[in-house]
């Protein structure tokens, strides 16, 4: 699933977003051009990145890349702060014309968690953070609007001079075959374009050109769940956004999200985010 961002005109100027102090959502398994770092501010939560599981402590960050495919287990104790900034941000003479992609290419090679950083790399991460969240990007004075792209590259060669250093501790080796990483991505396909469908292990298993059991296996591989939680994820992520951003009716939302019913929407959402559907509407809308 590609996700494209929406923007503000601030955030276009400044190439970069910053979500502040905001909880893991089940967002489904995504990717997108933008780079991102999710800092735990309270908390610790779970990621997975192109198949390797992260496990990052409160104090502790994880950076995704370009067209890294990722995903974040629903951490409902976990409070995070996240920044977005686009590859535009990386440009530099002294790098050469070509120094996204070096910066790219380098990252790419190493881990991403901060678990395995020097104290003193962690402390300025969180002084960086810390500055950069100080003030609404929409509100800030010329002197934040100033040193704030700084800000985001000076996070960025922080991660550049840990590359080499940085350590993790992932639950499975990546899936390398490019082969498997495209059939598997027709099912992500199938998964967002029917969501709402009855979808099966067997017809998604034809879409991968797999037999029903070996591709339980290779999809658990390649994205660190079974193909029914993944399904199951995604319809509530929809589900999710369409409680906090239309006025359906739940029962409407529960059908047109791939439910069969409004009683397994519920109890499904409530087994996934510990609320039921109507008190997580009211208690989203009642924080804008």
């Amino acid at each position: 699933m590609f996700a494209p961002l929406n923007i503000t005109s601030r955030e276009k100027e400044l190439h970069y977003i910053l979500v502040k102090d905001g909880p893991i959502t089940s967002l489904p398994m995504h990717w997108h051009s933008e780079y991102e770092l999710t800092y735990a501010v309270k908390g610790e939560f779970r990621c997975l990145i192109d198949s390797v599981e992260y496990k990052v402590g409160e104090g502790d960050a994880i950076l995704t890349v370009s067209g890294d495919r990722h995903y974040f287990f629903p951490s409902p104790d976990a409070i995070v702060t996240r920044i977005l900034f686009s590859p535009s941000l990386i440009s530099a003479p002294e790098c050469g014309e070509d120094c996204s992609e070096k910066v790219l290419d380098k990252l790419r090679e190493s881990a991403r968690s901060t678990a395995g950083w020097p104290e003193k790399g962690k402390t300025e991460l969180r002084e960086l953070i810390s500055w950069l969240s100080s003030e609404p990007l929409e509100k800030a004075d010329p002197a934040y609007i100033l040193g704030s792209r700084g800000g985001v590259l000076i996070i960025l060669s922080l991660f550049l001079r840990m590359a080499e250093k940085r350590h993790s501790d992932p639950s499975s080796a990546p899936i390398s075959d490019n082969r498997i990483m495209d059939r598997i991505e027709k099912v992500f396909s199938l998964v967002s374009n029917d969501y709402d469908k009855d979808i099966t292990l067997t017809s998604a298993a034809e879409i991968a050109g797999y037999v029903p059991t070996y591709f339980s296996r290779i999809f658990r591989e390649y994205t660190g769940m079974t193909f029914y939680s993944y399904l199951t994820m995604y319809r509530v992520a929809i589900a999710e956004s369409k409680l906090v951003s239309t006025d359906m009716s739940i029962n409407d939302i529960a059908i047109s999200s791939g439910f069969g019913s409004v009683k397994t929407f519920d109890r499904i959402f409530k087994e996934k985010l510990g609320t039921s559907p109507l008190k997580y509407r009211k208690k989203m809308r009642q924080g804008r």
